[in-house]
């Protein structure tokens, strides 16, 4: 009787925090937080419906006056135009901006994209080449280093960014993050969306950019589904923060392993050149080459060639890595970005010409 007496007092126990956890209010996540503000974000473009009033009645306006039953019949319903928050699209035609600024890691300092001296020329001094054209006291800065992780661009380069105030940003970090062996995209996603509060806080206008799709990519294409996770994140983020997206993800060319260098984390000098024509057509500066252009047919190689690629390609560079990341060290170790100064033009890239692409 007593046994059965404490089981169901036990019951009843669990029952109660049982009901206690349902009514407990829960922690939002970063992805549901953000995915409540997009969305009322976005109901808050649309006007709300005007009150129905039966034909021949009158209805009293904000005055208090009498007015006309049918004069808010017929508003549009669609979305308000909000052009400077186009993340993703193609922008608008901006005024010329007068200095850029470029934050990042290797992606923005344009690892093998390389000029005749050796020195990494990359998408990023490619954008400025063409902006130089519209203003002849142009000015850039490139603050990117090699193998920074978001915590440390935070930390070296947005400082040096907020004493610049330039016109224009574009702000590339947690590409590394995302590659190492344990990263949790929202924990970066979180981190980002802070770093760009402040980035956006300049009253520049700013760029960003969403990951690569890394399907064809070897090994890479095992983080296929984090990149997505980090990449939906920045969506979100870049629409809370009205800024505009470069969707790496959604450039097919980029997908090809042909745009990637030796070491398969970097873009090849054609890589690059899409990613400088894509976000020109973001920002709306005309350019006159396409990005969507499609690389040539692939020549079939036989599959021992592939395997012999990939046995190479992980004895110089992927067991280098791990054994760099296991001990601390990193890529950028030694390097200092290029310009730290908002620097004319012909200083800033010496030796090049201003283009259209």
């Amino acid at each position: 009787m007593r046994e059965a007496s404490k089981k169901s007092v036990d019951l009843t126990r669990k029952l109660i925090e049982n009901q206690q956890k349902l009514t407990e209010p829960k922690q939002e996540t970063l992805g549901e937080r953000l995915t409540r503000e997009a969305y009322e974000r976005y109901m808050a473009r649309f006007p709300k419906p005007a009150p129905y009033y039966p034909l021949g009645e009158s209805k009293m306006n904000k005055s208090g006056t009498l007015g006309d039953p049918g004069a808010d019949w017929g508003k549009t319903l669609l979305p308000v135009d909000e052009p400077a928050s186009n993340p993703g699209g193609g922008g608008q035609v901006h005024s010329a901006w007068r200095s850029y600024v470029a934050i990042g890691d290797s992606f923005t300092e344009g690892l093998d994209d390389r000029r005749d001296d050796g020195t990494p020329r990359g998408w990023a001094d490619r954008v400025a080449e063409r902006l130089a054209l519209d203003v002849p006291d142009f000015r850039y800065a490139n603050l990117a280093v090699r193998g920074k992780w978001l915590d440390q661009i935070v930390a070296d380069q947005i400082p040096v960014a907020e004493q610049l105030r330039p016109d224009l940003i574009t702000f590339s970090a947690g590409g590394n993050d995302i590659i190492r062996p344990r990263c949790s995209p929202d924990a970066v996603a979180e981190r980002f969306d802070a770093a760009l509060g402040r980035v956006m806080a300049i009253g520049a206008d700013v760029v960003v950019f969403a990951g690569f799709d890394t399907r064809r990519v070897p090994v890479l294409s095992r983080i296929r589904g984090r990149i997505a996770t980090f990449n939906e994140l920045l969506r979100m983020i870049a629409d809370k923060h009205g800024c505009r997206l470069v969707d790496l993800w959604a450039m097919e060319p980029l997908s090809d392993p042909r745009s990637w260098g030796r070491d398969r984390l970097h873009l090849t000098t054609d890589g690059h050149r899409r990613v400088a024509l894509r976000t020109l057509e973001v920002l709306g500066v005309p350019v006159t080459e396409d990005w969507r252009e499609p690389l040539s047919a692939e020549v079939p190689r036989p599959w021992q060639y592939r395997r012999q690629e990939d046995l190479s390609w992980a004895r110089d560079y992927l067991v280098p890595f791990l054994k760099d990341w296991a001990r601390g060290r990193q890529t950028g170790e030694g390097y200092a970005p290029k310009h730290t100064e908002l620097l004319p033009y012909a200083q800033a890239l010496p030796g090049a010409t201003p283009r259209t692409s």
